[in-house]
């Protein structure tokens, strides 16, 4: 990822992100579980308005390798990892705790709205 100038506090942001990872369906890599396949990325992660994650990239094509693990939309946050979350990751703007817990907050919603709006559409609200 080019412009990835400012390192991740692992310590103060793993346990964070990887907590939020687990409560919000997605594996302790990134992988997305949804039955459905809705919005899943082509390496398995999820991609919606507000925010795209995507495993770390195991393979040779270094376009793929450049493209970053996590993007927030409106904020455009890029963050690159290696192997795990937040290992060794790197961001395109400085990322604090507590921007953190927002952002989370944020994509948690948005993933929250998308079930609700299904929900409503299978009662037949």
């Amino acid at each position: 990822m080019k412009n990835a100038n400012f390192e991740i506090d692992r310590e103060q942001i793993q346990d964070l992100f990887v907590d939020w990872l687990y409560d919000n369906g997605f594996d302790g890599y990134g992988y997305y579980d949804n039955q459905e396949h809705e919005n899943i990325t082509d390496r398995g992660g999820f991609e919606n308005e507000i925010f795209l994650i995507n495993p770390f990239y195991w393979g040779e094509d270094e376009d793929i390798q450049d493209k970053p693990n996590f993007v927030f939309k409106p904020m455009n946050i890029e963050i690159e990892w290696y192997k795990y979350p937040m290992r060794s990751a790197y961001s395109n703007k400085r990322v604090t705790h507590g921007d953190m817990k927002r952002i989370l907050a944020t994509c948690k919603a948005s993933i929250s709205k998308k079930n609700n709006l299904k929900s409503k559409v299978k009662r037949g609200n």
